[in-house]
């Protein structure tokens, strides 16, 4: 018997042994180690114990909506020729109004968001976007003239 066969017997046993008297639990128990081949005393803490709620994911909400933020923030990021979040902090403050007059005005709260985005974060949203945009040969470094002496 698999792991699922048992696990499916025990949540179909599992009532029947709860709503049983002391007797009849004791025939139930028999049967299931029977069946699934426990040890009786796994079998007990296996039928006692207490079925696990979901969690609640920890911490806090997302403060950024991604998909409203991520339009405007894309666009200056590309018209700024793709800098890191570092650098593009100061940007979004000198380039916003430039957007909004040609994209239409943004959503006060949006603004705002775009505003106090910290650089971190601008490099998380941008991650995705960064990869399949990929630069390459980024170096703005020219190979020197050679000097040499041809005397």
């Amino acid at each position: 018997m698999g792991y699922q066969e048992k696990k499916s017997y025990l949540q179909a046993i599992l009532l029947r042994y709860v709503n049983a008297d002391r007797s009849k639990k004791s025939a139930i128990l028999n049967e299931f180690c029977a069946v699934c081949g426990y040890n009786r005393k796994y079998a007990i803490q296996l039928l006692k114990k207490k079925p696990v709620k979901e969690k609640k994911r920890a911490g806090l909400k997302p403060v950024y909506d991604k998909p409203a933020l991520l339009e405007p923030l894309k666009q200056i990021w590309f018209t700024a020729d793709q800098p890191c979040g570092k650098r593009l902090k100061p940007i979004i403050k000198l380039w916003l109004p430039s957007y909004e007059s040609t994209y239409g005005s943004l959503a006060p709260e949006i603004r705002h968001r775009l505003l106090s985005i910290s650089p971190a974060t601008i490099d998380r949203l941008l991650k995705p976007i960064r990869a399949t945009n990929k630069l390459k040969g980024r170096c703005a470094t020219k190979p020197g003239i050679s000097y040499t002496n041809t005397i």
